[in-house]
């Protein structure tokens, strides 16, 4: 088997910054030995189509995604799509980066970027799902459907989303703004601005939810999260117990400003749980499950809520369903990660 990797990134994001990043990376590769192909991300997804036709060309051993959540996505549809049952590599360079911090891929240390490519040579893999979603319309006519492998969220999470790409743009040009106000800030103070919202505009939605044929009716939802692995928005395990490798998701459904705060609150991976147990705070509701048909009833009058997959804005949707494939996807990661 070829041992060249595929390597893709975004040379363009952070305003440009990242192509000296990809250059030593690419650097740090050709050190350790790790020949490879570079691919610069494509507009709209198609990323994921130009991965999937170069992996079937049998010239590559696996595919690399170089960036956050938004390219791990891409790359990581490409592979499954590509059918060759070929490994994915990840060198973190995003803001949320959820897998990498599920798998214990090193991030913000100094020689971050080494230690990563160092993984990808070693070449330990561990299985991951996939999620398959499907967005329909009326008389039940298929709109849309793809892949996920971080985690689908209608309501506050999609708010915040679409906030933060939008001061994204804003500063992006504008100078020392744009190196100043950028990365985790622009997602803190995006969260800051959807939920203070909420205090001025309530924005709540119904929803009838059915998990492995089990159905329930959910009221007054400020947000609705199908999630895979640990790790929601960087340092947030909604469900400490969940695996990203067990063929089940978590369907997180929260009521309210109180209630998202407190899921948030005690269930920060650095916050010690033994002082917040006995604490009367609200609790959400997790279901765990391999398939989820959700039916969205927005109030009054609407008919659509937006959302967001794998911490990318997607679309505005009512209906969907979920179906879990595990151990869609094979991804490379430390030994470590392993025990």
């Amino acid at each position: 088997m070829s041992r060249n990797y595929l390597l893709v990134a975004n040379p363009f994001s952070k305003s440009g910054r990242n192509a000296g990043r990809i250059a030593e990376a690419r650097r740090l590769m050709e050190q350790h030995g790790l020949r490879h192909t570079f691919l610069p991300t494509l507009p709209n997804g198609a990323s994921a189509g130009e991965v999937a036709e170069k992996l079937k060309s049998g010239q590559f051993a696996a595919a690399v995604a170089m960036g956050g959540d938004g390219t791990f996505h891409d790359v990581a549809k490409g592979v499954v799509e590509s059918g060759t049952g070929l490994p994915m590599g990840l060198i973190p360079a995003g803001t949320g980066n959820n897998q990498a911090r599920s798998f214990h891929l090193p991030i913000t240390e100094e020689d971050a970027l080494d230690r990563a490519v160092r993984v990808i040579g070693d070449g330990a893999t561990a299985p991951l799902d996939g999620g398959r979603i499907r967005i329909f319309g009326p008389l039940d006519t298929l709109l849309a459907e793809d892949w996920f492998f971080d985690s689908f969220g209608v309501g506050l999470s999609a708010s915040v989303l679409r906030m933060r790409n939008q001061d994204r743009a804003m500063v992006e040009h504008v100078p020392l703004l744009g190196d100043i106000y950028r990365d985790e800030l622009v997602y803190f103070g995006a969260a800051l601005r959807s939920f203070m919202a909420t205090w001025v505009e309530e924005r709540f939605f119904d929803a009838v939810v059915t998990v492995d044929g089990k159905e329930v009716f959910l009221e007054d939802l400020s947000d609705l999260i199908i999630n895979n692995t640990r790790y929601y928005a960087r340092i947030w395990v909604p469900d400490p117990s969940g695996l990203p490798d067990d063929g089940l998701m978590e369907l997180l459904a929260m009521r309210g400003r109180d209630e998202w705060l407190a899921s948030v609150v005690t269930n920060l991976e650095e916050m010690p749980r033994e002082p917040l147990e006995d604490l009367p705070l609200p609790r959400s509701v997790i279901y765990r499950g391999q398939r989820f048909s959700v039916e969205l009833r927005d109030r009054p009058g609407g008919t659509t809520i937006e959302s967001q997959l794998d911490g990318e804005e997607w679309l505005n949707i009512s209906r969907l369903e979920v179906d879990v494939r595990r151990h869609a996807l094979e991804l490379i990661v430390p030994r470590a990660a392993l025990t």
